[in-house]
């Protein structure tokens, strides 16, 4: 937001309790502001009382509960919170209200057939049923109408249409209930011509439901510490939410706390599965699964949802609502009303993204811990039938593959046909390596056949510009914060700030990872693979010049009174520089490679690591640089040779360097710097580094000149710059 935000909303808040007036008050909190609504008259309120008084009389006195019906119904006045569709949150609610509205017209219904009113309720009846094609109990209300109007044929018809619908739209026959209605209107139940009694008692006296659905996993399941957290954010009337991308574990790990949540006795009244990926895109039918799922029937004059909602309002039961993505809204409407109604029923839902409630508690599911993945590599590889493998080449294999769970199942799958590290040589070049292995494992318990399958869906809800900033972010090869992903990613056309909003939508859709303890992004290595090819040569030429950039100032300040700071900053970044300096060789920007061995080959000479130096040596090779034309990548090898041992190959490179007395200070004090690590009793280098470092002013140098000659002033001097490892 904006700095001005709070000052914003605080012209707002004055202006509307100045609009509003006395009796409202309002009073802040950590979560916001809140309205004081004493002795104000809130419609959703009054709507909601009057409901459940009409609720009440039903039974004992239809004419007054229509009379309450009628009265919650004037309340209405369009579409609810009709002004608030900007704020998601309120969705759910907004749905929930459009669904009691719904309750309350088919119970005006259900009260005027029970007073005998049918041949006026027909043409009302059918409306309502139209409208609500997949409301079993109105158009059950609907039948009953007809066939007491003497229009039995129609009253079948209409069975027939809603049938046809049911068996098009959601591949499932009428519930119970409406079949029994249809059975007694062709056998002419004599009961149907009573004035009509709801069968809500007789069907819960009747109705047998199983204690759970949960079945025995196909193979052995791998725990993960997301487990513990759920089951223990998890408690009757909250809904917890696992999120997480395609192919990370959701399904398998809310079954894994279903199935432990059962043996534990947690829910005694019953722990059910509710598959929800066989639902259309928007669907609304979560209740009717979860009601099949429960194995109830959906009882006359009642929603899937009141069917639902009346069985577990005394029960102490856990839901679980697998693969929501795709009907979030309509997941948050049923969670939200059965939390609501149901205080003993706990809800977790699997979802890539959240469903978007307030009372929503989170739990992202992400990578799997190394030891996690190294048990699943193997548990998949014994149940291939392969193997086994050394420990190394699986830790090689889950490392490559960023430990994510599908990879690493369809990955087992290609270990009857060659061994980890030969899957490894080839993923690079062969991304469509692990896509269809599934198939010949036998099954492996996931739905997906290859990673992009899992990742499309999760893809097509972005933005185009999100998704072009995901393609362009999997140029880093490690995490990475939020400055550098600015520096890099950021163009003329998307500035910055853009690029901040893109990260925050892939991040809620866990297409990218925050570490929020270090302050840095992860693209997950499989999402990488999936779309490194759309990154442009322009992108990874910004990505290497701005760690070409880093590399150098890090070498420096590893040399400076920061190097602590310099080192976490280096081992940060260590895989991006690399990355840089390998794209700069294929690439043969001399210039830039040039500056970047020269910094490393100093900062190398005395904190003594030696990757740096392995580079340059294969820059020399495969490029054909002549030493004094490349003479910091040269001087980087030759310091690398010193640190080896190698000391015929260091003194091959420093000998021309010396002989062709490499033009500008710089370059002095980088050859020098290395002569003086190769032989620190070799004068001549010190006295080269001595005056070369005074000429180009680098006070490190200096110190170091005077340290190898131990000249009184040295450590006095070593002090006063602040370096450590330098002063050791």
């Amino acid at each position: 937001p904006p700095q001005s935000a709070r000052n914003v909303i605080q012209v707002r808040i004055a202006g509307l309790r100045q609009t509003l007036g006395r009796p409202i008050e309002h009073r802040s909190s950590p979560e916001g502001y809140i309205l004081e609504s004493a002795g104000v008259s809130v419609d959703v309120f009054e709507f909601e009382e009057l409901l459940a008084t009409a609720e009440k009389r039903l039974d004992e006195d239809p004419a007054a509960a229509i009379e309450t019906v009628d009265q919650a119904l004037e309340l209405w006045r369009g579409e609810p919170i009709a002004r608030s569709h900007d704020i998601r949150q309120l969705d759910s609610r907004s749905a929930a209200l459009e669904e009691r509205r719904v309750v309350a017209a088919s119970m005006r219904l259900d009260a005027r057939l029970r007073l005998g009113q049918h041949a006026g309720c027909c043409s009302e009846a059918k409306a309502l049923a139209d409208e609500h094609p997949y409301r079993e109990d109105i158009r059950a209300l609907h039948m009953l109408a007809l066939y007491r109007s003497g229009r039995q044929t129609e009253a079948l018809g209409a069975f027939r249409r809603t049938r046809n619908l049911l068996i098009e739209e959601l591949g499932l026959e009428p519930g119970p209930a409406l079949q029994k209605m249809h059975h007694k209107i062709l056998d002419q139940d004599p009961s149907l011509d009573l004035l009509f009694a709801s069968a809500k008692d007789e069907l819960a006296t009747e109705r047998q439901v199983s204690h759970d659905n949960l079945r025995s996993e196909p193979n052995e399941f791998v725990d993960r510490p997301e487990i513990d957290t759920i089951i223990e954010t998890l408690s009757p009337g909250r809904i917890v939410t696992a999120v997480g991308t395609g192919g990370i574990g959701k399904s398998r790990g809310v079954a894994a706390v279903a199935r432990r949540c059962l043996d534990e006795g947690t829910f005694a009244d019953g722990v059910w599965i509710v598959d929800l990926a066989p639902l259309r895109e928007g669907s609304d039918g979560i209740a009717s699964s979860t009601a099949a799922a429960m194995e109830l029937g959906q009882q006359p004059g009642a929603s899937y949802l009141e069917t639902v909602v009346g069985y577990l309002k005394r029960r102490q039961a856990l839901l679980v609502l697998d693969n929501c993505e795709h009907v979030a809204a309509a997941a948050a409407t049923f969670a939200d009303a059965v939390a609501a109604r149901c205080p003993g029923t706990a809800i977790l839902a699997a979802s890539r993204v959240r469903l978007g409630l307030l009372a929503e508690s989170i739990v992202t599911l992400e990578r799997l811990p190394s030891n996690s993945a190294r048990r699943l590599l193997a548990a998949r590889i014994t149940e291939a039938g392969a193997g086994p493998f050394g420990v190394e080449a699986l830790d090689e294999l889950c490392a490559v593959l960023d430990n994510y769970p599908l990879a690493i199942e369809l990955a087992a799958a290609r270990t009857r046909m060659m061994s980890p590290r030969e899957i490894v040589k080839r993923l690079s070049e062969q991304p469509r390596l692990l896509a269809d292995s599934r198939n010949s494992s036998g099954g492996g318990g996931h739905r997906y056949a290859d990673l992009g399958t899992a990742l499309d869906w999760s893809l097509g809800r972005l933005s185009e510009r999100s998704r072009d900033t995901l393609t362009h972010a999997t140029v880093f090869v490690s995490d990475f914060d939020l400055d550098t992903a600015e520096a890099v990613l950021s163009t003329p056309d998307t500035g910055a700030a853009a690029v901040v909003e893109d990260l925050g939508e892939l991040v809620e859709n866990h297409l990218i990872s925050r570490d929020h303890g270090r302050a840095r992004f992860r693209v997950l290595e499989p999402i990488r693979q999936h779309l490194r090819a759309g990154t442009s040569t322009e992108v990874r030429r910004r990505y290497a010049n701005h760690f070409a950039g880093l590399a150098i100032e890090a070498a420096r300040g590893l040399r400076g009174s920061d190097e602590a700071m310099w080192w976490d900053r280096w081992r940060a970044d260590f895989p991006h520089i690399r990355e840089a300096v390998r794209f700069l060789t294929d690439e043969r920007d001399i210039a830039q490679l040039d500056s970047i061995m020269a910094e490393m080959a100093v900062t190398a000479s005395i904190c003594a690591f030696t990757e740096p130096g392995e580079w340059a040596v294969d820059a020399l090779r495969r490029v054909g640089l002549d030493h004094t034309s490349a003479p910091g990548v040269a001087a980087a090898a030759a310091a690398h040779f010193a640190h080896m041992d190698l000391v015929d190959e260091c003194d091959a490179i420093l000998g021309p360097l010396a002989a062709a007395s490499v033009d500008g200070p710089w370059m002095r004090v980088v050859a020098s710097c290395v002569g003086v690590y190769r032989d620190n009793s070799n004068d001549r280098w010190a006295e080269i580094l001595r005056d070369a470092a005074a000429e180009c002013g680098d006070q490190a140098m200096l110190v170091l000149s005077k340290i190898r000659r131990i000249d009184d002033d040295a450590v006095t001097l070593a002090d006063a710059h602040g370096n450590p490892t330098l002063r050791v």
